[in-house]
Protein backbone atom coordinates (compact mmCIF):
# COMPACT_ATOMS: atom_id res chain seq x y z
CA UNK A 1 0.00 0.00 0.00
CA UNK A 2 2.86 2.66 0.99
CA UNK A 3 4.50 1.68 -2.61
CA UNK A 4 0.91 2.61 -4.30
CA UNK A 5 0.79 6.04 -2.42
CA UNK A 6 4.62 7.04 -3.42
CA UNK A 7 3.54 5.84 -6.66
CA UNK A 8 0.53 8.72 -6.75
CA UNK A 9 2.10 10.83 -4.80
CA UNK A 10 4.76 11.32 -7.34
CA UNK A 11 4.71 13.47 -10.12
CA UNK A 12 4.21 12.24 -13.26
CA UNK A 13 4.76 14.61 -16.06
CA UNK A 14 4.47 18.62 -16.48
CA UNK A 15 3.48 18.17 -19.99
CA UNK A 16 0.26 17.23 -21.54
CA UNK A 17 -0.59 13.69 -21.25
CA UNK A 18 -2.52 11.22 -23.08
CA UNK A 19 -5.08 8.38 -21.56
CA UNK A 20 -4.67 5.01 -23.11
CA UNK A 21 -6.90 2.17 -22.36
CA UNK A 22 -7.15 -1.28 -23.53
CA UNK A 23 -9.56 -4.34 -22.25
CA UNK A 24 -8.15 -8.17 -22.25
CA UNK A 25 -9.19 -11.27 -20.66
CA UNK A 26 -6.69 -12.74 -18.21
CA UNK A 27 -6.56 -15.69 -16.68
CA UNK A 28 -8.14 -15.10 -12.83
CA UNK A 29 -5.18 -14.94 -10.27
CA UNK A 30 -7.31 -17.88 -7.86
CA UNK A 31 -6.43 -19.98 -11.26
CA UNK A 32 -8.51 -22.25 -13.07
CA UNK A 33 -10.30 -22.06 -16.31
CA UNK A 34 -11.81 -18.82 -15.37
CA UNK A 35 -10.83 -15.45 -17.10
CA UNK A 36 -11.13 -12.16 -15.80
CA UNK A 37 -11.99 -9.06 -17.99
CA UNK A 38 -9.55 -6.33 -17.40
CA UNK A 39 -8.47 -3.36 -18.45
CA UNK A 40 -5.12 -1.40 -18.63
CA UNK A 41 -4.78 2.62 -17.75
CA UNK A 42 -1.74 4.27 -18.93
CA UNK A 43 -0.86 7.71 -19.63
CA UNK A 44 1.74 8.74 -21.81
CA UNK A 45 3.42 12.29 -22.46
CA UNK A 46 6.26 13.83 -24.03
CA UNK A 47 9.18 12.40 -21.16
CA UNK A 48 7.02 9.78 -19.52
CA UNK A 49 4.64 6.87 -20.02
CA UNK A 50 3.05 5.25 -16.76
CA UNK A 51 1.05 1.98 -16.06
CA UNK A 52 -1.92 3.59 -13.65
CA UNK A 53 -3.73 -0.04 -12.79
CA UNK A 54 -4.83 -2.82 -14.49
CA UNK A 55 -8.82 -2.83 -12.55
CA UNK A 56 -10.98 -5.83 -13.39
CA UNK A 57 -14.54 -4.77 -15.51
CA UNK A 58 -17.77 -6.52 -14.62
CA UNK A 59 -18.61 -6.06 -18.02
CA UNK A 60 -16.21 -5.75 -20.87
CA UNK A 61 -19.08 -3.51 -22.41
CA UNK A 62 -17.56 -0.01 -24.23
CA UNK A 63 -19.29 1.49 -20.64
CA UNK A 64 -18.22 -0.61 -18.27
CA UNK A 65 -14.74 0.16 -19.85
CA UNK A 66 -14.72 4.04 -19.47
CA UNK A 67 -16.25 4.30 -16.63
CA UNK A 68 -13.69 1.99 -14.56
CA UNK A 69 -10.79 4.22 -16.64
CA UNK A 70 -12.25 7.21 -15.98
CA UNK A 71 -12.38 6.26 -12.10
CA UNK A 72 -8.92 5.17 -11.98
CA UNK A 73 -7.85 8.37 -13.52
CA UNK A 74 -9.67 10.37 -10.85
CA UNK A 75 -7.93 8.55 -8.44
CA UNK A 76 -4.51 9.81 -9.25
CA UNK A 77 -5.97 13.70 -9.16
CA UNK A 78 -3.52 15.08 -12.03
CA UNK A 79 -3.61 18.63 -11.93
Amino acid sequence: MQAAAEAKASSVSDSPLVVHFDGKLLPAIAGGPEKDDCIAVVVTGLTCEKLLAIPKVVHGTGEQVAKTAAEKLDSWSFD
